[in-house]
């Protein structure tokens, strides 16, 4: 199966880093590995999805949920679409 390669944005280079990086998320310390660093971000893996706190508020109702972000895709305006699943309360 052919993968689509996906058009290159960077606007500076990137160097080879793996090392150990702390992802600080809503007072909780998640350890990730970083896969390539550049003077204006970085590339890393966890090894479950990012968890996050979302509480929305709107005409009809309102909810608090944690969720983990599951995907995420930069538009052409440079703006970020982000996908997020709900973790099920136990």
């Amino acid at each position: 199966m052919k993968k689509d390669k996906q058009p290159e944005h960077r606007i500076a280079d990137r160097k080879t880093v793996k090392e150990p990086i702390e992802i600080m998320a809503d007072g909780a310390k998640v350890v990730a590995l970083s896969y390539d660093l550049s003077s204006t971000g970085l590339r890393l893996k966890t090894k479950e999805p990012l968890k996050i706190w979302l509480r929305m508020q709107s005409l009809r109702a309102s909810f608090a949920h944690e969720a983990r972000l599951v995907w995420a895709k930069r538009e052409p305006d440079g703006s970020i679409i982000y996908g997020f699943e709900f973790v099920k309360e136990e």
